[in-house]
């Protein structure tokens, strides 16, 4: 069997609008929660054989641990049982499970035992209770608490100021941080995050060069809001100024780089990183492995994975889904359903992953296989990205009976509405197989408004098919509605080309030249010995063997041509690079 049922989570209840707790109402502690074990924690079986030292122990480490529930429960059933007076002790870490678990009306029960137990204005409970209004987003609350203490520290204050950012209202924040009399390292890193996070980098970054002093997660902070934005040339300046970087640092500038389709330089720098005796972590890996991925160097995602393995990592769903991908995309597709077929839990990112790289190889039958296998054997619902895969694979292999079968299943069964991408699919499937009306017609009774590139693959599929009438229609759409699109005009050209109308061809030349319109050069990258090699088409060659390289390309084309080989009118030899 190709998947595994995953293990079901606990959804935590969702924190409610209240205000703070009084005295009354509060007499019976009541947990609405059903316990997940038969009677009582998993704790001795004489509850009342234990000191209240020994109960607040047993409390905080079931506080810590993966299932924090059980030490309110245990709390619940010492009262129940009498005898256990809880103290200062016992409330931060209840007050701790209930911030873990998200549980706001729970955490407002506690908080009322602490009033009738007269322990609310204890130093360590007030510092629990602003702690856990912070984090639950209820940050009035937790400034009330603040203001009524008389011994609460910058760490508390931190807390508000970090709950006001999570919650954006970053002028709230503000107004405490400038309040504050004195502030540590943590409160100026948490505020240029609040603005980095939110878009304001430029006020992230005044903050940033105000600090009195930085730490390497301050500067990683700092990183993250400019990758995080697009900034990378600002990312790659601040990256170069820091003195210590640790695995954080390297980390934020690989994803950044590969998030903005630099995965060129997202390499590099994974490679500048190991030479600097940086080991990755999981994260890292996850983030190179999609520039490997789409630079096709099979010999860096086989290090990689060899590093997993030597490392002992756990493959999880998002590191098994990274590596699936990468193996797809570099053409060993064994390779990637091996590493699917031994995930032990199967992320629907796992799933879409394998269906697209047996898409893109080809074997469309295959992938619809593992898209029913996934249907029936397995308790993951296929989502858009899943249902955009196992379209692009029918389309690629002529299915267009199942592929409007399975695009009717979206709709009907699994209720996902239909995105431009699906619609985009759908038309590349009908226009591969020559039904160029019919994909007209699902462009025209769409409801939502069709893009350009839906129009665009149609007049591709007019080429194909040589319905230079229907292409005609389609150019005419297009040129209204980008008037700036370069490929467009460039496509257009070679359709009119290849029906051997000059006239029109000529005409969309001209308009190019007379508009300015440039065609976006297309890069490849070839990798050899484990070096990277790139080349631009149409562009001048900065390989340092681009004369070399060209010459043979030359010598390939004289010698195709003494073969009999006609190149198709559409293709510009001016591209040629």
């Amino acid at each position: 069997m190709l998947a595994t049922s995953p293990q079901q989570q606990r959804s935590a209840p969702a924190p409610t609008c209240g205000t703070l707790p009084s005295q009354r109402g509060t007499d019976i502690f009541k947990f609405r929660q059903q316990p997940r074990i038969n009677s009582k924690p998993h704790a001795p079986v004489r509850l009342s054989s234990s000191s209240n030292g020994e109960w607040d122990f047993i409390i905080r480490n079931y506080s810590n641990s993966a299932d924090p529930v059980n030490s309110i429960l245990l709390y619940y059933h010492l009262l129940v049982e009498g005898g256990f007076l809880p103290t200062h002790f016992t409330f931060p870490s209840l007050l701790k499970a209930c911030r873990r678990l998200s549980g706001i009306i729970e955490g407002r029960q506690i908080h009322g035992q602490t009033i009738k137990r007269g322990l609310a204005g204890d130093i360590f409970v007030q510092r629990a209770l602003i702690r856990l209004y912070s984090k639950l987003g209820k940050c009035e609350d937790a400034s009330r608490i603040f203001h009524r203490g008389t011994k609460l520290d910058i760490v508390s204050q931190n807390d508000i100021i970090s709950g006001y950012v999570n919650g954006g209202d970053l002028d709230s924040a503000r107004m405490v941080f400038d309040a504050m009399v004195e502030k540590n390292v943590v409160t100026w890193t948490v505020m240029v995050d609040g603005y980095a996070k939110h878009g304001r980098v430029d006020i992230a970054r005044e903050l940033f060069d105000e600090m009195p002093e930085r730490n390497t997660f301050s500067w990683n902070t700092m990183l993250s809001g400019y990758m995080k934005h697009g900034q990378v040339l600002e990312a790659q300046k601040l990256f170069e100024r820091m003195g210590q970087k640790d695995v954080v640092t390297w980390t934020v500038m690989i994803s950044g780089y590969t998030q903005s389709c630099l995965f060129k330089e997202a390499l590099e720098m994974f490679l500048l990183m190991r030479s600097a005796s940086i080991e990755p972590n999981e994260v890292t890996i996850v983030s190179v492995l999609p520039a490997i991925a789409h630079l096709g160097t099979l010999t860096h995602g086989k290090w990689v994975h060899a590093f997993v393995k030597k490392k002992g990592m756990h493959v999880d769903g998002v590191l098994g889904s990274a590596l699936v991908d990468m193996y797809s995309k570099c053409g060993c597709i064994d390779d990637a359903l091996q590493v699917f077929n031994k995930l032990q839990r199967k992320e629907p990112s796992a799933w879409n992953s394998i269906i697209s790289g047996f898409a893109s190889h080809g074997f469309g039958r295959e992938a619809c296989c593992i898209f029913t296998i996934m249907k029936e054997e397995s308790s993951i619902h296929p989502n858009d990205i899943t249902f955009v895969a196992i379209l692009n694979a029918c389309s690629h292999a002529g299915l267009v009976d199942e592929g409007k079968l399975i695009f009717h299943e979206m709709i009907n069964v699994y209720k996902v509405n239909p995105n431009v991408r699906h619609y985009g699919c759908m038309v590349d499937l009908l226009g591969r197989a020559g039904r160029l009306k019919e994909a007209r017609q699902l462009i025209e009774e769409m409801p939502i408004e069709p893009n350009l590139v839906l129009w665009k693959t149609l007049l591709g599929a007019c080429r194909i098919h040589k319905d230079f009438v229907l292409a005609d229609e389609i150019a005419g759409i297009v040129a209204k509605l980008a008037p700036q699109d370069g490929g467009f005009y460039a496509l257009a050209a070679s359709v009119f080309a290849e029906a051997g109308q000059m006239d029109n061809m000529c005409s969309f030349r001209l308009q190019m030249n007379d508009l300015n319109i440039k065609k976006i050069a297309g890069y490849s990258w070839l990798e050899l010995d484990g070096v990277v090699h790139e080349f631009q088409v149409g562009g001048e060659s900065f390989h340092p063997q681009g004369k070399e390289i060209n010459s043979m390309v030359d010598k390939l084309a004289k010698a195709m041509w003494l073969e009999g080989y006609e190149a198709s009118k559409c293709i510009d030899t001016e591209d040629w690079g």
